[in-house]
């Protein structure tokens, strides 16, 4: 859980720099929209609507193996202009995906070996793992 690293950041931080963090559990394999996802849903779309700013997806597209899709693109939907999306993935082929399911929706920038290469982002091997930020337009 990502809760265990951020929080002491938040309780850190200067509050004037940082508003207070929240954490939602979710199932990535069910639809945001979903009776299982009530948690997520409410903290995401409902209350934080306009104050989330970043959500971080680590591997678990690799570890739910393509039944994120569903869920990924309800977040994109559901987000406010200027939210940004970090992924990182042990190799690109999903994030490839990502980016076809954001509809134009997002604009986004590799950030791992091929971001000062861009003929080599198309493919499918980079040195590490593949890194990826979007941000909602």
């Amino acid at each position: 859980k990502w809760e265990v690293i951020l929080k002491p950041v938040g309780e850190l931080a200067v509050p004037s720099l940082l508003p207070p963090l929240t954490f939602s559990s979710c199932d990535i394999c069910l639809a945001l929209k979903t009776g299982a996802n009530k948690e997520a849903n409410k903290n995401i779309i409902d209350e934080s609507k306009s104050t989330v700013d970043l959500f971080l997806f680590s591997y678990i597209l690799t570890e739910t193996r393509g039944k994120w899709a569903t869920f990924v693109k309800d977040l994109f939907d559901a987000a406010q202009p200027g939210t940004l999306f970090y992924f990182a993935e042990p190799t690109p082929w999903q994030l490839h995906e990502v980016r076809r399911l954001s509809e134009d929706k997002l604009e986004f920038v590799w950030l791992d070996s091929s971001m000062n290469y861009p003929v080599m982002q198309p493919l499918d091997r980079r040195l590490g793992p593949a890194v990826m930020l979007g941000c909602k337009i």
